[in-house]
């Protein structure tokens, strides 16, 4: 019996040298069946050309930068035209063990309610500690809590109707593509991940971690600060993904209540980054209003509605000068 085909997405962005690096490993994967789509995503520098030299990949360039749920929906089009039994979503910045994508394969196979799988994720810097090994899904409020592993495990044998994946290194049946459709493009950008899961979940399927695939990665920003647009689509999409699934109007007038004490609080923190706070306040006006699509850095909330928000509760000394934002 044949093994299933499965395309492996890689979307880089001004990124060749993480994207070859992907590639190198991805090409000692000892799954029998696989095609690799590299998707440039309308990429300034010299991506393009350097990838088009490498051998034995399908490379698509997009003429913009569609987001990560637009890039990687052009390649999951394509490879559902191309009969693909599942597709792999692998970050550019990220390397795989030479077994992961079949142990994936092999574990979705065994379960036919299992729509995705993620492998472990471990920091690149440091091999053997997990970055991600499963989120658990409050469906009440829409809220995700990222597990330890053993978390992880009890949940995934107790409750694996409420495991949350990440899009780092994340297989997906092709039924559930035909049953849910693709990423959320407005997302644009973070939580589109935890968009899918929960869309999966709500289609009956059961969203796995497989504990013994690993993929590692370079970590994110730990500490210290990242660039507005981070803030921006992370306080937006936050608000957004709760709009879009919680029905009842009271519960999600509640949450959305705390959930922006809660980022009020994140705000603040930020009065030496004026710019950084405006993102901010622009994504929880924006999460409000359901604006979608990419960030635009002019976008600003409202004159009249930041004086409130910055007023409300304690901390209310935030004040705007000429310069910005600032204590």
């Amino acid at each position: 019996m044949s093994s299933p085909l499965v395309y492996i997405i890689v979307l880089n962005w001004n990124g060749h040298e993480d994207t070859i690096r992907c590639v190198e490993s991805l090409n000692k994967l000892d799954y029998p069946n696989f095609h690799i789509v590299v998707v440039d995503n309308g990429s300034s520098d010299d991506s393009v050309r350097i990838l088009s030299q490498i051998d034995g990949i399908t490379l698509i360039r997009n003429s913009k930068n569609l987001g990560f749920s637009g890039g990687n929906n052009v390649a999951v089009r394509f490879a559902m035209d191309g009969g693909a039994d599942y597709v792999w979503l692998v970050n550019s910045d990220a390397t795989a063990a030479s077994d992961s994508l079949s142990r994936l394969v092999a574990a979705t196979e065994a379960d036919p309610r299992a729509g995705l799988a993620s492998s472990v994720i471990y920091y690149a810097e440091e091999r053997t500690r997990p970055q991600f090994c499963g989120s658990e899904l409050n469906d009440q409020i829409y809220e995700v809590t990222q597990l330890s592993l053993p978390v992880s495990q009890r949940l995934q044998a107790d409750h694996p109707e409420r495991m949350v994946l990440w899009g780092t290194a994340l297989l997906v049946r092709r039924a559930v593509i035909e049953q849910i459709g693709l990423l959320n493009e407005g997302l644009f950008a973070y939580y589109e991940d935890t968009d899918y899961s929960i869309r999966s979940i709500n289609a009956g399927f059961l969203n796995i971690m497989v504990y013994d695939s690993s993929v590692w990665h370079d970590s994110p920003i730990e500490s210290g600060l990242r660039k507005p647009h981070y803030y921006y689509y992370m306080y937006r999409n936050d608000i957004l993904i709760r709009r879009n699934h919680i029905k009842s109007l009271v519960l999600l007038l509640k949450v959305l209540l705390w959930n922006f004490l809660r980022i009020r609080r994140s705000i603040l923190q930020f009065k030496a980054a004026p710019q950084l706070a405006e993102a901010c306040l622009a994504g929880l006006w924006d999460g409000w209003l359901g604006v979608t699509g990419v960030y635009r850095p002019g976008r600003r909330m409202p004159a009249v509605v930041r004086r409130f928000v910055l007023a409300f509760g304690p901390n209310s000394s935030l004040q705007r000068t000429d310069n910005g934002l600032c204590r």
